[in-house]
C-alpha cells in the first residue's frame, strides 16, 4: 500500500529531478501529494558578495525553476502537483557559496519550461492543499534546505501536525559519534544555507528524523565518470539530457564525478515502509535525539550547533566494493528506467 507523501526540493540539480521521478514512479511505495520547489538566495552577478541576494532575481530564478520540475515530471507522465516555496525574501535562506559557483539555472531549462509551463500555485496555495489533506500522516521528504517545513512548524500547527516520519538530505554526516551540520564549510550546503530552518525542524520534530548523508552517496566509486555512463543504465533520457549540461558546466569544469544520490531518500523511505533493515550505501540511518543549540548564529556562525545522532557510525572507514556498486547502480536504474 503506498504511503502519503509530500516532497520539498531545491531544484537547481539534475539529483532533485531524480528524486522526483523516483518518488513519483508508477511502482513507488510512496503516494506523492505534493512537491514544493524551495527558492535560494540568488545574484545576477557572478561576482556578488556570498552575503548578497538579487531580490528580484531570486524570485525569477525560483519560478523558474519550479516551471523546469513541473515541465520535468509531466514529460514523464506524471500527474503530482507543484507549487513553489515560501519567496526568498521571506526567508532565511542565503547563499553559502560564491554566486559564480553556481551555474546558470536558464542553461537547464531544455524545454523552455520559462515560457510555455504552468505551476499549480504558489507556496499558499499547496498549503491550502495540505491544509485540506485528511488521512496517514505524511511522510516528508527534503532534498534541499528545511525552509517551508521550519516555517510549517511555526506558523501553521495544524499542518506540521500532518507531518509524520521526515527524510533530509543535509549534508555530511555519520562519521563519528556527533557530527556539525550548521557550520556552513560547503559539506553542508542544505543545512546551511538555512540554519536556523534546519535547526528548529530537527530539534522540534516529534517523529523519526533520518538523514541521508552526501559522504556516502557521493563516494567517488559510485559515480559516474560521463553522462554516457549514466545513459548506459537506460534511465529516463531527458533525465540523462540534464546530466549532461551538468558534466559540460559543472563536473568537467571541476573534475568531479557525476552523482545520483538524492534519490537515496526515496529509496530509504521505501525500505523502512517496508520495515527494512539494510540500508544502502553501507551506512545506516539515524534518530535525531538532541540538539544544543548554544551560541547564537551571529555571534559564532562557523559552529551554529552540533547534531547529537545515535547509534554513531563504527567507523570513518567506508569500503564500497564493486558489488556494492553494482547492486547501485541496478537499484539506480531500477528507479529512473526510461
Amino acid at each position: 500500500m503506498k504511503h502519503p507523501t509530500v516532497l520539498f526540493l531545491d531544484n537547481t540539480s539534475a539529483d532533485n529531478l531524480a528524486l522526483a521521478l523516483a518518488a513519483t514512479r508508477p511502482s513507488s511505495l510512496l503516494d506523492v501529494k505534493a512537491i514544493f520547489v524551495t527558492g535560494r538566495a540568488a545574484h545576477g552577478d557572478p561576482n556578488a558578495s556570498i552575503e548578497e541576494r538579487d531580490e528580484n532575481y531570486s524570485a525569477y530564478i525560483h519560478r523558474l525553476n519550479t516551471k523546469r520540475m513541473a515541465e520535468f515530471l509531466r514529460s514523464a507522465g506524471r500527474t503530482v502537483p507543484v507549487f513553489m516555496g515560501e519567496e526568498v525574501y521571506r526567508t532565511n535562506l542565503r547563499t553559502v557559496i560564491p554566486h559564480g559557483f553556481h551555474v546558470n539555472e536558464e542553461i537547464y531549462d531544455l524545454w523552455n519550461a520559462r515560457n510555455a509551463t504552468t505551476i499549480d500555485g504558489d507556496f499558499a496555495a499547496g498549503l491550502e492543499l495540505l491544509r485540506q489533506y485528511e488521512g496517514k500522516k505524511l511522510l516528508v521528504l527534503v532534498g534541499g534546505p528545511l525552509t517551508e517545513v521550519a516555517l510549517i512548524r511555526r506558523y501553521l500547527p495544524n499542518i506540521a501536525a500532518k507531518f509524520g516520519k521526515m527524510f533530509i538530505q543535509a549534508g555530511d554526516f555519520a562519521t563519528d559519534e556527533s557530527t556539525n551540520l550548521l557550520g556552513g564549510k560547503g559539506n553542508s550546503f542544505n543545512g546551511a544555507c538555512d540554519a536556523a530552518a534546519l535547526h528548529d525542524v530537527l530539534y522540534g520534530h516529534d517523529d523519526e528524523v533520518f538523514i541521508l548523508p552526501s559522504n556516502m552517496t557521493k563516494q567517488r566509486e559510485l559515480g559516474f565518470a560521463t553522462p554516457d555512463d549514466i545513459a548506459n543504465l537506460g534511465i529516463y533520457p531527458r533525465l540523462v539530457d540534464v546530466y549532461r549540461v551538468h558534466y559540460e558546466h559543472s563536473a568537467k569544469r571541476r573534475g568531479t564525478s557525476l552523482y545520483i544520490h538524492d534519490l537515496g531518500l526515496a529509496i530509504l523511505a521505501e525500505q523502512v515502509i517496508r520495515g527494512e533493515k539494510d540500508f544502502p550505501y553501507q551506512y545506516k540511518p539515524v534518530r535525531i535525539v538532541e540538539v544544543p543549540y548554544g551560541t547564537p548564529l551571529n555571534e559564532r556562525p562557523e559552529r551554529r550547533g552540533t547534531i547529537i545522532i545515535t547509534p554513531a557510525a563504527a567507523s570513518n572507514r567506508y569500503v564500497v566494493t564493486e558489488q556494492d556498486v553494482k547492486q547501485y547502480r541496478d537499484r539506480v536504474a531500477g528507479y529512473l528506467h526510461s
